[in-house]
């Protein structure tokens, strides 16, 4: 709504309703209900998170875990400037995923047409039947993918930046 006064516009702004001391309430109590589910998932989510920073500034072997030793960002300059990494990062490809014969099958299929290397994570994917992940993680190791275990990929992950490290 606007007014003209002596050649200015003047707007007004509509009146907002005044929120009740009951709706005050009421929205104070959701706040409160909300809270504790917040903040738990704030402190599962958050902090592993936090951990793996904090571990990524220290140089670890997990043969001697109590000889860790704080050397800030020296991790991250280390695999950053190698190219090495930057190969591998923009040539391979990890497929987890819920649909093992569906969704994770057809990218492995797209990807291996776009030249990239595929690392299909067995326990890492699903199907609705055992039969039919299993066909597929025959299919993937036969013709489209390197077929690893989470454990055997963390280890050729841990494998390889200890390579660069060196």
């Amino acid at each position: 709504m606007s007014t003209t006064t002596a050649g200015r516009v003047t707007t007004t702004q509509p009146k907002r309703k005044k929120i009740s001391d009951r709706a005050k309430a009421e929205r104070r109590l959701g706040w409160l209900l909300c809270a504790p589910a917040v903040i738990v998932m704030l402190l599962v989510a958050g902090y592993p998170i936090i951990n793996a920073f904090v571990l990524s500034l220290q140089r670890a072997d997990l043969r001697f875990p109590d000889a860790n030793k704080f050397i800030g960002f020296d991790n991250y300059g280390t695999v950053l400037s190698s190219s090495l990494w930057w190969q591998d990062v923009f040539h391979t490809l990890i497929i987890t995923g819920t649909l093992t014969n569906c969704c994770c099958e057809s990218t492995a299929r797209d990807a291996m047409q776009m030249n990239y290397k595929i690392i299909f994570v067995s326990d890492a994917n699903a199907a609705l039947t055992d039969a039919a992940h299993n066909a597929t993680l025959e299919n993937m190791a036969m013709l489209f993918a390197d077929v690893m275990t989470t454990g055997e990929v963390l280890t050729a992950i841990t494998r390889t930046l200890g390579a660069m490290q060196a």
